[in-house]
């Protein structure tokens, strides 16, 4: 039977980015590990095309639209022999550069930092608490650095694989109509790709921490049944039970497109998402306020 923990904390690379690593899609493509400088064809041309244009440079979204049969890429000359490893070479160039950002120290500042700190402190975090990370960085080490205690970690599922062997998860949703051969760009399709329990470990958990997730269409998968299944008026009545979910994001901008994305994924029940939960929102740029400090001594008090 599974062991289902009544906290889950979910991570996007905005957390990662508040412990001041550059893990951002942009970020790598002005690296000097990006590896297609001066390609003006195929898919390292068009994704070259688009990175000193493009303000967020949402790199599997660009994928998804050069794999798609219904979008028209001109200028750019689709050739499945040459692609495929134009794709292997992308991953293996993510992972030396996220590998080289693992390295950088973190910021002590942040209220990443200061959160997992505080979940240390609180309680046991192996019993207690699930995590489940969207990044390719190791958790670990980030409790290692932290180093409260010996039982400072909790387990940590990577949804999107790890450097460790090189199977990070990099590509598109199964909703594209991709042209012949371009399949395996999608995510399942991959051989690294793994079940992950997170839908069921939602369902069941009592508090739930969002913390840099920007809820695109390329997530939608993994979240859009979670909320719509909160949204919903007849469970609400019948074995229905609120939860309480924390969403982490930068500032009130960000936190509005997100509120924009949850409206997409419940059919517009933003409402009732506030109503049959306790839904909450922490601005990372605001530092560590008062009200975070008292959500942290209400988070384990059940």
């Amino acid at each position: 039977m599974m062991d289902h923990k009544k906290t889950v904390f979910v991570l996007g690379n905005g957390f990662d980015m508040d412990l001041g690593r550059n893990t951002s899609y942009k970020n790598f493509a002005e690296s000097t590990f990006w590896p297609f400088e001066g390609e003006k064809d195929g898919l390292g041309g068009f994704l070259n095309s688009h990175k000193g244009k493009d303000k967020w440079f949402d790199l599997e979204n660009l994928i998804r639209e050069y794999a798609s049969i219904e979008r028209k890429i001109e200028r750019f000359n689709r050739n499945i022999q040459k692609d495929v490893p134009a794709f292997s070479l992308l991953k293996k160039s993510l992972i030396g550069y996220i590998k080289k950002e693992e390295e950088v120290k973190l910021n002590e500042d942040s209220v990443a930092v200061y959160l997992l700190k505080q979940l240390c402190l609180t309680f046991d975090m192996a019993s207690a608490l699930k995590v489940y990370s969207f990044n390719y960085t190791d958790m670990d080490k980030v409790f290692d650095y932290i180093g409260i205690g010996i039982g400072c970690k909790a387990k940590c599922e990577y949804i999107h694989g790890t450097l460790e062997n090189d199977s990070i998860i990099l590509g598109i949703d199964e909703q594209v109509n991709c042209f012949p051969g371009y399949e395996i760009f999608i995510k399942t399709m991959q051989p690294t790709y793994e079940s992950h329990p997170i839908l069921e470990d939602l369902y069941f958990a009592e508090e739930i921490i969002f913390y840099g997730m920007s809820f695109g269409d390329i997530d939608y998968p993994y979240f859009q049944m979670f909320f719509k299944d909160r949204c919903d008026e007849e469970k609400y009545y019948g074995e229905f039970s609120k939860k309480r979910i924390a969403i982490f994001t930068r500032d009130i901008a960000s936190g509005r497109d997100i509120k924009f994305q949850l409206m997409k994924m419940n059919n517009k029940k933003l409402m009732q998402m506030y109503n049959f939960n306790t839904l909450k929102f922490f601005y990372t740029e605001d530092g560590v306020t008062d009200d975070l400090k008292d959500y942290i001594k209400d988070l384990y008090v059940w």
